[in-house]
């Protein structure tokens, strides 16, 4: 990783030819340390007197930024899908959440998108934490490297931020959607043998209703076994066809009620429905994203490849 980013004036100053406006923050802390809802202008002078001293980072985002966009990924599943569900969004975290933050530049309506459980969670998922992303944008900061996370742990880019996608915001907001509800099938999937199969089978009836087309289908359940440590997840994927002539031939094909009471949470089964919803033919536009590089005055369209599952 570039040297650029080894201190906070150094990245602050990266980050201002990026067309990003940063924020001092509190020494090891996520809080402002003044007030900042105001645009500001920085040049040189002004950021090495406001980034040094173990001062931390922020970025105003939102239109203060390039209409740049925080998905913040409170839980690790989440996380850990992002990997092949959101791979050209550029991350960064620390060792105890990495890559549980990624970027992207879009025009939210709104400052603010949450993909949030309903409380009490069933005890299967065996969390206390109802949400698993949100979409943070215009009205709100982000903590960026190089800072120090409370918990003492460094904040560190995985890849260099160079490239941004672009990307609509109901794209997004669907594309996060449906990572936040394999996030929970995820938490949820049996980690003893037994039951695996079947469970895949009404996940890959639920992403039939939602839309996908069948490759992708075939491709997520996999992944969801594999990343829950299935030992035969290969086996899971590759039903979607069979399953989707069970359909149209009017046949009984398990969705997403059998898949949340085969998992255990039926109480979770309308929010679930609800991001179903929202994912409808996401993937087939999942390899073209507009890039552009985080200056906003240059931008160009280019072809990225198909996400690959390994």
């Amino acid at each position: 990783m570039s040297d650029k980013f080894a201190l906070p004036a150094q990245a602050a100053k990266a980050y201002v030819q990026r067309g990003w406006e940063p924020i001092p923050l509190r020494n090891q802390s996520k809080q402002p340390a003044g007030p900042w809802k105001d645009p500001r202008s920085w040049d040189d002078a002004s950021i090495v007197a406001a980034f040094s001293g173990g001062s931390n980072i922020g970025i105003a985002l939102g239109e203060r930024s390039g209409d740049l966009v925080d998905i913040d990924f409170d839980w690790s599943e989440a996380a850990a899908l992002a990997q092949y569900l959101l791979p050209e969004f550029p991350s960064f975290g620390r060792r105890g959440a990495p890559g549980s933050h990624r970027l992207a530049i879009s025009a939210m309506p709104t400052g603010r998108s949450v993909f949030q459980l309903p409380t009490p969670l069933p005890s299967t998922l065996g969390r206390e934490r109802t949400m698993v992303l949100e979409l943070r944008g215009t009205g709100h900061q982000t903590m960026f490297p190089p800072s120090v996370h409370p918990s003492r742990e460094v904040v560190q880019w995985s890849q260099e931020p160079d490239l941004v996608p672009e990307i609509e915001s109901r794209e997004l907001e669907r594309r996060c959607g449906l990572l936040a509800g394999l996030a929970v099938v995820l938490r949820a999937y049996p980690r003893e043998k037994g039951d695996r199969d079947n469970i895949c089978l009404a996940l890959t009836g639920s992403l039939i209703r939602a839309g996908l087309p069948d490759e992708e289908i075939d491709r997520l359940v996999h992944l969801v076994a594999r990343e829950a440590g299935d030992e035969e997840a290969g086996k899971r994927g590759g039903k979607a066809s069979a399953t989707r002539r069970r359909i149209d031939g009017g046949e009984t094909a398990w969705g997403l009620p059998e898949l949340c009471s085969r998992l255990g949470i039926d109480s979770v089964e309308g929010v679930l429905r609800k991001t179903k919803r929202s994912c409808g033919g996401l993937f087939q536009s999942f390899g073209r994203p507009r890039m552009h590089k985080a200056n906003p005055a240059s931008r160009f369209e280019t072809q990225l490849p198909a996400p690959h599952l390994h």
